[in-house]
């Protein structure tokens, strides 16, 4: 499905001087659940390179297997790589539910369904705001359903790994400022994904779930 930027409704709440008021926080994802305890959460360091992946578990649908944390810390990484974004960045990634990723596709699409993976870009303009404890640029939020992920991954006959994989792909793209509204945009976008997916080693000839 599509990330928010691509509809209508109202953006979602900027940042203040670093502040997050999406995944970390929780205020808004877990509004039932709650927010995961600390050891659910995985503070990934700064890299070499200055990407720092902030990834919260927010969910106790799905057990989260051994390795996909990884996969999407090197997937971020894959993305900036890839288009040569300039200095140290900051990406948070949020697992939920089918749940509570329907009450945000609801608030912020007008669209009542689960889905997939939902993407909220923090740049206006190639403008970021910083985080003041690290100077990084603050890209945005991904959240992203892994119940729906495993669904997508059974009903398409590919693995977890392969679909997470393609979810954080598409969704940091979009938080660079990339879209698929226009033919001409899908196609160019498209073929960026396909090249980070098999920088990846991940299987690029299946049709993709996210629209």
């Amino acid at each position: 499905m599509s990330a928010p930027l691509n509809g209508d409704p109202p953006d979602p709440p900027r940042r203040i001087r670093g502040k997050n008021p999406f995944p970390t926080t929780g205020s808004l994802i877990c509004s039932e659940a709650g927010v995961g305890s600390a050891k659910e959460r995985e503070w990934i360091p700064l890299t070499t390179d200055k990407i720092r992946v902030v990834i919260t578990n927010a969910q106790k649908s799905f057990r989260i297997p051994t390795g996909l944390r990884m996969l999407i810390r090197r997937s971020c990484i894959a993305v900036l790589r890839n288009e040569q974004f300039p200095g140290p960045a900051e990406i948070s990634v949020t697992f939920v539910n089918n749940e509570e990723i329907r009450k945000l596709n609801a608030q912020y699409r007008d669209k009542d369904t689960p889905t997939d993976v939902l993407s909220f870009p923090m740049g206006v303009n190639g403008e970021y705001d910083i985080n003041l404890d690290t100077g990084a640029k603050i890209l945005g939020d991904v959240v992203l359903s892994v119940e729906k992920a495993a669904e997508q991954a059974e009903l398409y006959g590919h693995g977890l790994d392969r679909e997470v994989g393609y979810l954080t792909v598409h969704s940091v793209l979009h938080l660079l400022g990339y879209d698929h509204i226009d033919p001409l945009d899908k196609v160019h976008m498209r073929e960026k994904e396909e090249s980070i997916m098999h920088q990846l080693g991940l299987d690029v000839r299946l049709g993709y779930t996210a629209q």
